[in-house]
């Protein structure tokens, strides 16, 4: 039964002014440790906006909101989480 895949959610926050190459390598690498290390599936990835956070990051206090929702082993999580 530990092997079974569960479905996961993931609220990832990343910087308004963050290049768009460098966000697309960051939503694939998400994707290819659920597939890989987590021997799952990509469900899909959802853009939630920009908006304030509560705690400045750096001197920014907006971030840009993605949810992923997938498929995966907890091996996958780690990966992403480590990311």
């Amino acid at each position: 039964m530990e092997n079974q895949l569960r479905t996961y959610e993931t609220i990832c926050i990343t910087k308004v002014d963050m290049p768009d190459d460098k966000f697309n390598t960051l939503v694939e690498r998400s994707k290819n440790a659920v597939l890989n290390d987590g021997k799952g599936s990509w469900i899909y990835t959802d853009d939630l906006g920009k908006a304030k956070i509560a705690y400045p990051i750096e001197k920014d206090n907006r971030g840009k909101w993605t949810y992923f929702r997938y498929k995966s082993m907890p091996q996958g999580v780690d990966e992403i989480q480590r990311g």
